[in-house]
């Protein structure tokens, strides 16, 4: 295994380990969030990341939304992780596959986060709520039965300023939406976890919920 992702302090790369620059997602059973992969070798990966990992926890690296990988945090420091794989992957292949699309022809897309969440759409004047189910720097898929494809809307998420987008698709339901401006991988990243967060502090008990059911024992 490449000494880069068995030490943090370690700064030397083997000649197999390849710099890119490529938005994945990061998921453990705690958290999923994106990262930006900095560095990979065919037993692992080093990336700049936006949330603190446990040691040794497992983890699922997605690249693309039919290319992923499992493995295990070796460290996690100063906005970084390092992860080693379970098993040996072909980086060139899988950097050729991130690059040539998909076998019908169709553009490769980024990943996506699915994340229940609220937010608001406007459309020909009206705001309305929506919910959200995924989320990428290129858009959003919603559930949203009246959308019609082509529809021009505007949507607001939680702490962003409002972004305009189109429809791209819509199915059962279901619509997707591609931003007209994609989203700062910052931005994006920093707000999926502030959002998880907010879940877990909403669904948290109050402490007056906790001493009720500690006179109740």
């Amino acid at each position: 295994m490449s000494a880069r992702f068995e030490r943090e302090d370690e700064q030397r790369l083997r000649p197999r380990t390849v710099t890119v620059y490529k938005p994945v997602l990061v998921e453990t059973a705690e958290v999923a969030a994106f990262c930006l992969l900095r560095d990979i070798s065919p037993s692992g990966m080093m990336a700049r990341t936006y949330v603190e990992y446990a040691e040794g926890s497992a983890i699922k690296v997605t690249f693309g939304c039919d290319l992923s990988v499992e493995g295990k945090v070796v460290w996690s420091r100063d906005a970084r992780v390092g992860i080693e794989f379970d098993k040996s992957i072909d980086v060139p292949l899988l950097l050729q596959q991130l690059s040539i699309g998909l076998p019908s022809g169709l553009k490769r897309r980024s990943p996506r986060l699915q994340i229940r969440t609220f937010a608001y759409l406007s459309l020909t004047g009206r705001r309305m709520p929506v919910e959200l189910i995924d989320i990428s720097q290129n858009g959003v898929k919603v559930n949203a039965p009246y959308l019609q494809p082509e529809d021009e809307v505007t949507i607001e998420l939680s702490g962003m300023s409002m972004k305009r987008a189109t429809v791209r698709w819509t199915h059962t339901g279901f619509a997707g939406l591609k931003f007209q401006v994609p989203l700062d991988f910052n931005q994006l990243a920093e707000w999926v976890i502030e959002q998880q967060i907010r879940k877990d502090n909403d669904t948290a008990p109050s402490p007056q919920q906790t001493k009720q059911r500690a006179n109740r024992i």
